[in-house]
């Protein structure tokens, strides 16, 4: 959904009746009022609760009625009772006994604070302008934007690549992994799989063991001597004892009633000490709840973001996937660096050798057969440069550079300027190598690249300028700044500088996604196009990289699309929705229902068309990326009006039993000849001087020319393609041809479209 504003920035103070200070002292007492709620209650029976609240509005069955606000509040009120508990001193004497009155309590303290946070981000802003000079609007929403999207996202990867992100950069320090831990890192990540199964599927798995035990039991007690049909609760017991089903009935009502689902020692082999490492007892962190500024309050680092698992009455448990997966890789990395100081560099070393090439590795599938380098160095010995990777398709040029280091750990609204510093590191840094790369094969028209960076290196390639069409630089990073990235080029009000809109920045994270989802080499290449004029629209600017791909899906020049929406309006600001419900459904179906093969979200498209395009595809003719994106930038009903034309055409020449090529004139101009085994080109000049023809009549200067070949089925076997210009011919010249055209005109088919693409 898109939604256009008129409104005029007014006074913060017309907005909310609250100062700065008003707001901060509000949300300080809400802190305070619900530490206080929560230090009344034994912490299983909170944690018991809060888990189980947050487990029903995501049952299948029993979530209909339940909004995304509520599935919203009983995320958060789970996680605000594990960072308080293990940031809280523990009381030793007597707990109240948690009931409804109380819970609800908590819930609504919960909701108030986050409720409130609206505000503070409001106020706060207000504060900064009216106490600096140098105020500037946009770094202050950029800004503002960073800060809310840190302090209330949680999840940067779908459930069906938690696993996967972590081997991926995890799996190659085997080494040093398996002989710090004493652990083999497969059982690790096996491991991580048992609690994602349990904390998602356990459930009803549970569910369905304790009916089928409770049937077969039934059955039991129905069997024995004395027992009526319908036996009592003792009657059970009783059957349950004699069947030898009892600790099977146990273990399957505590997975399905209490906290066995997020016990981590019953549901996985990790080791104790390493259980210890990613664990918090109660009170233990010392840090969230220390004097200063926003104590208690989730603008401060919380513990969950440090250790995932919570140690309670001697067992260690898990209650929060997002959070385990958001940080889980950053916790492994620490604990080794605290144990083993020495491994750091080299730790460093294959993390960066790894991200590069997984990266490659997925830029290279989503183009098969494309020439791949990395590293590659430039430039003359005494001044090499390296950049991470080249990957080279036709005629377009992708520079790769990748940054495997972390966003800082700490908290970027106590800490802004470091956290600016690490994002300009992470985003304008590979950037600019990119760029020097570019800028460098420009200048120097030819240039060779080597694999190293010594005087034995040898030659990789030589690449000319002028053979590529399109250059593109990809810089990706570890760590999701998706929130950002998705408008890169417009970040330079908070000091990170993209120079050019041929960048596209993106994490590992949605790379991965695009990789699963693109299986056309070709209309990958033609997003890339889009996502480029996307950078460019001072209209189009998104929280999210899958919203640029969602919109794309759905609008193909979602770029134009966003231009036709403003014209003739005069809004101050454009806002997007999500646009990634597709795609979100693809990846939660691939989790959910692991056993059904799932069609991929892509764009509809004409069957003749497709053909065309994955015809090319398998032809690798060069020029084909060109001609390709000419086809894809048509909106539907230019592809209709191209589908429309091949089959009325081939339907036409089995009728007259003779060539009858078609025109479709308009902003895009295409002429379309379709050949069999009994229909042939007179010669290239008679097919130059049809398509000039056809320009000249109808005002424009180029036309795509298509020779389409199809066997005696119409099943398209071969094309070619080129691009005409009328160019700066001669009045004697386009004479010529008029005449010509007029000759010919009898046997020749010409469709008209609308001007837009």
């Amino acid at each position: 959904m898109i939604q256009m504003s008129n409104k005029k920035k007014t006074d913060n103070q017309d907005i909310v009746p609250w100062s700065f200070q008003d707001i901060c002292r509000k949300l300080d007492g809400i802190a305070l009022e619900l530490a206080k709620e929560i230090t009344k209650y034994k912490p299983s029976d909170l944690l018991h609760r809060a888990f189980w609240m947050n487990v029903y509005p995501n049952m299948k069955g029993l979530n209909e009625d339940t909004s995304e606000k509520d599935r919203y509040d009983a995320s958060q009120t789970l996680e605000f009772i594990q960072n308080y508990l293990v940031s809280l001193e523990p009381i030793p004497a007597k707990r109240s006994q948690l009931d409804d009155k109380g819970w609800n309590k908590i819930e609504s303290l919960v909701r108030d604070f986050n409720l409130y946070m609206i505000p503070f981000f409001i106020l706060n802003s207000k504060n900064l302008q009216e106490g600096s000079e140098k105020y500037d609007i946009k770094n202050d929403e950029l800004r503002t934007l960073d800060l809310m999207h840190w302090w209330s996202v949680r999840g940067n990867s779908f459930h069906v690549h938690h696993v996967a992100q972590v081997k991926e950069l995890l799996l190659p320090q085997k080494g040093i992994f398996e002989n710090i831990f004493d652990y083999r890192i497969d059982d690790f990540l096996g491991d991580l799989e048992k609690i994602q199964y349990s904390l998602t599927f356990g459930f009803g798995d549970a569910m369905n063991e304790s009916i089928s035990l409770f049937d077969k039991t039934i059955e039991f007690a129905r069997g024995l001597s004395g027992l009526v049909d319908n036996p009592t609760i003792d009657q059970m017991d009783i059957a349950i004892e004699q069947a030898g089903v009892k600790d099977q009935a146990k273990d399957a009502l505590d997975r399905a009633f209490g906290l066995a689902l997020c016990d981590v020692g019953k549901i996985t082999n990790m080791p104790t000490s390493l259980l210890s490492e990613l664990s918090w007892q109660i009170g233990e962190d010392k840090e969230f709840w220390s004097e200063g500024m926003y104590a208690g309050w989730p603008l401060r680092v919380t513990p969950l973001r440090k250790r995932p698992f919570i140690k309670l009455d001697n067992r260690y448990y898990c209650f929060d996937l997002l959070n385990l997966f958001d940080n889980i890789y950053r916790r492994i990395e620490d604990v080794l660096f605290e144990r083993k100081p020495e491994i750091r560099e080299r730790w460093n070393e294959v993390r960066k050798e790894t991200s590069e090439q997984v990266s490659l590795e997925y830029l290279s599938s989503m183009l098969p057969r494309s020439k791949v380098f990395s590293p590659v160095y430039y430039d003359k010995l005494s001044a090499r440069k390296e950049t991470d990777g080249i990957i080279i398709y036709d005629d377009v040029l992708i520079i790769v550079e990748v940054k495997s280091g972390a966003l800082d750990t700490g908290s970027p609204f106590l800490d802004f300027d470091n956290h600016q510093k690490k994002l300009i590191e992470l985003i304008e840094n590979p950037a600019t190598q990119a760029k020097r790369f570019r800028e460098f094969l420009n200048v120097n028209k030819e240039i060779e690249i080597f694999d190293g960076n010594h005087k034995n290196s040898l030659v990789l390639s030589k690449l000319s300028a002028e053979s590529f069409r399109k250059i593109y630089q990809c810089t990706v990073s570890v760590d999701n700044l998706t929130h950002l990235t998705a408008r890169a080029r417009k970040l330079a009000p908070l000091g990170i500088q993209v120079h050019t809109s041929a960048n596209w920045s993106i994490s590992l994270d949605d790379l991965r996604v695009y990789a699963e989802l693109f299986e056309s080499p070709l209309q990958f290449l033609h997003f890339l196009e889009q996502r480029q004029l996307a950078e460019e629209s001072e209209f189009v600017e998104l929280n999210d990289e899958l919203d640029h791909l969602g919109l794309y899906l759905q609008k193909n020049n979602y770029s134009r699309h966003a231009n036709e929406l403003m014209e003739g309006k005069n809004p101050s600001r454009i806002y997007w929705d999500s646009f990634t419900k597709e795609i979100d459904d693809y990846f939660n179906k691939l989790f959910t229902e692991k056993s059904v093969v799932h069609a991929k979200p892509n764009q509809e498209m004409p069957e003749k068309l497709r053909e065309l395009i994955a015809l090319l595809e398998e032809q690798q003719k060069p020029g084909r990326v060109r001609a390709a994106c000419f086809l894809l930038d048509g909106a539907d009903d230019y592809r209709k009006t191209l589908e429309d034309g091949i089959l009325r055409t081939l339907q036409r020449q089995t009728e007259v039993k003779r060539l009858n090529p078609f025109f479709i004139g308009g902003e895009m101009c295409v002429s379309c000849f379709c050949l069999n085994q009994n229909l042939k080109l007179p010669n290239k000049d008679w097919t130059e001087d049809y398509v000039k023809y056809r320009l000249l009549i109808s005002g424009h200067n180029e036309s795509l020319v298509l020779i389409l070949q199809f066997n005696k089925d119409n099943h398209l076997t071969d094309v070619s393609f080129d691009f005409v210009l009328l160019g700066k011919a001669t009045i004697m010249e386009l004479e010529r041809i008029r005449l010509w055209g007029e000759r010919m005109k009898d046997s020749m088919t010409s469709y008209q479209i609308p001007t837009s693409k």
